[in-house]
């Protein structure tokens, strides 16, 4: 065990030996908005989680073997409920509500990557994750969270397990959840394939097999936990496709044993169509990467034929390709695109969309990708920040409209008033963890 305080700050590693080195206030990024905190305050914190953490745990042997979906896991950290509560306090000065959060911790957690087997156009591929599993005995709910957009191979979240939204989720294990972190198809162990943007078979294939091969991870001999087989999932901007998108899956398309609880979708695009029509009328947007980043995922993937000069002008087609090799961020792609919609999508697209025979792969794939209201049982809600100018607040309430136009009783729509895409993103997700808790 190491006695040094350590952290991801903007994907650098820090090692702090004495509280005279964080004398200082930083902010802690992250991809869907930022987390300002004292860092002297969370630097005590942690110190309290280095002293209480527990040291390496071993791997059983021949644990495999029996398994059908899981294929091998890694021991990151260990939480004491203590250092969980101090930690959530420091968000709990910036977010009221979290205080909720920090009341309801009461178990020791284990965090872990799993590596398991998905499908990948009808291949199977290895996909990874991180598990956090409380380190108790008991029946726990499982908690599946879809993260949002991201295009560089080291924020996925089993290469990042400190960054700040990763660890805030990790943390809320305490509460009494087995929660799971996909990396989706693309990260992790199958970076060497382009993420499928917006892809219903791989998105659902990946975080259903990996709540599979989290169920027989909890058979092994040395976890105390396990599950109840209900599950929450929740979701943010594409995460929060992703879960509708996986709740219409579970609940329409496969056998599972899963009791789906409740799903909470934050800022997702669930019409896609609707979306590229919302972006294309636009003059500015300020998410550019989210069209090239579709259409050439969907291109590698087989689903779009058609060259990038069909879609985007020079040098920007040329350019995509490049762009999305991994080693990039959301804000270096954007950077290297246009926020000038009429700079960077070709005319014929910008006119022509809703009715260009040369388009008409395109808006199959969009329709494809789009997920539709069905009557659903399932507690359901969708939250957006009021002023959202990358994904428009009217996918929320279009969606919410559909749903109640086909008889589903239990779903429910809030607004987030003045929160932009990015600032919405933290107290959507502790209105979810309050409200999952009032299910459990």
């Amino acid at each position: 065990m190491t006695w040094n305080c350590f952290s991801f700050i903007n994907e650098k590693l820090y090692i702090f030996k004495t509280p005279n080195d964080v004398n200082m206030k930083i902010q802690l990024s992250f991809r869907q908005g930022f987390f300002l905190i004292t860092m002297r305050s969370f630097f005590y914190a942690f110190i309290l989680f280095i002293f209480f953490t527990s040291c390496e745990k071993e791997k059983e042997n021949n644990e495999f073997e029996n398994f059908t979906v899981l294929t091998d896991y890694s021991y990151i950290n260990s939480y004491t409920s203590s250092s969980i509560k101090l930690l959530l306090s420091t968000a709990a000065i910036q977010y009221p509500e979290m205080g909720q959060l920090v009341t309801g911790t009461k178990y020791d957690i284990d965090i872990y990557s799993l590596e398991y087997k998905t499908s990948y156009k009808n291949s199977e591929i290895t996909g990874s994750g991180l598990l956090c599993v409380p380190n108790a005995e008991g029946e726990f709910p499982l908690l599946s969270f879809q993260n949002g957009t991201n295009t560089k191979h080291a924020n996925a979240p089993t290469e990042n397990p400190g960054d700040t939204l990763y660890l805030l989720l990790e943390l809320l294990s305490g509460n009494g959840y087995i929660i799971f972190i996909p990396d989706y198809i693309g990260f992790g162990t199958s970076a060497d394939v382009l993420h499928p943007y917006y892809q219903r078979e791989t998105n659902n294939a990946a975080i259903i097999d990996m709540l599979n091969a989290g169920k027989e991870f909890l058979t092994l001999s040395n976890i105390q936990a396990n599950t109840n087989n209900d599950l929450f999932v929740m979701g943010y901007s594409q995460g929060g496709w992703a879960t509708l998108s996986v709740l219409d899956e579970i609940e329409n398309n496969i056998n599972t044993n899963f009791n789906v609880v409740a799903a909470s979708c934050g800022a997702g695009a669930y019409n896609l169509r609707a979306t590229s029509d919302y972006i294309l009328s636009q003059e500015t947007f300020p998410g550019p990467l989210y069209l090239p980043y579709y259409i050439e995922s969907h291109r590698r993937y087989g689903s779009i034929s058609e060259p990038l000069q069909t879609y985007f002008k020079e040098p920007y087609a040329s350019r995509i390709p490049g762009l999305f090799d991994g080693l990039h961020s959301n804000s270096e792609v954007n950077a290297q695109l246009s926020e000038t919609v009429d700079e960077l999508v070709t005319d014929d697209l910008l006119n022509n969309l809703n009715t260009g025979a040369g388009f008409l792969s395109l808006r199959n794939e969009l329709i494809a990708s789009s997920v539709e209201a069905w009557s659903t049982s399932t507690f359901l809600r969708f939250y957006h920040g009021t002023a959202d100018l990358n994904v428009p607040p009217s996918e929320s309430q279009n969606i919410y409209d559909d749903f109640k136009a086909a008889s589903s009783s239990h779903v429910e729509i809030f607004q987030l008033p003045s929160l932009t895409h990015e600032t919405a993103l933290i107290p959507w997700g502790i209105k979810s963890f309050i409200w999952f808790n009032g299910l459990k």
